[in-house]
């Protein structure tokens, strides 16, 4: 079930259901997102590589658990269950790159999502949520950048 969140006050309908609607949309996107990370884990080509995608991993599963909570108590239901087609390129760094790729929206979605929040629910508890997930994303980038890197120099040597 939904954890507890601190209470709210003057809240700005309008940017509150954009954010929940962003919130939604997150989530579907995240699941995508999930499939192909775990798929990039058991196709990583070294250890390091797979220590940092089972890092940005941990943090995919800590997004989509707060963005869940955050859905169900503001729209008052369950984020609905949906199957996602996940289909991989069978090139390593084509999946690196729309990993890199996704990410990029996410910090495009979170930076829209974190506006939002701060105009509806003048609640720094949502709002530092929000900032450390936009902040880990930034992070993925780079993590994301520096495997694709590793792998363009091993294919050049």
């Amino acid at each position: 079930m939904c954890e507890p969140m601190p209470p709210i006050y003057n809240v700005q309908l309008n940017s509150l259901v954009d954010a929940v609607n962003l919130a939604l949309l997150y989530s579907k996107k995240e699941k995508y997102h999930q499939k192909l990370n775990s798929y990039l884990i058991k196709t990583a080509k070294t250890k390091e590589e797979i220590t940092i995608l089972a890092s940005i991993r941990k943090d995919l599963d800590k997004h989509q658990k707060f963005m869940q909570n955050f859905y169900t108590y503001f729209a008052g239901k369950e984020i609905p269950k949906e199957n996602i087609l996940f289909i991989a390129s069978e090139d390593y760094l084509e999946n690196l790159k729309a990993a890199f790729l996704d990410n990029e929206e996410n910090i495009k979605l979170f930076t829209q999502m974190y506006s939002l929040v701060i105009q509806s629910l003048y609640n720094e508890s949502y709002t530092n949520v929000i900032f450390e997930i936009l902040q880990d994303a930034q992070r993925h980038s780079g993590l994301y950048n520096f495997i694709l890197n590793l792998n363009i120099m091993n294919k050049l040597n």
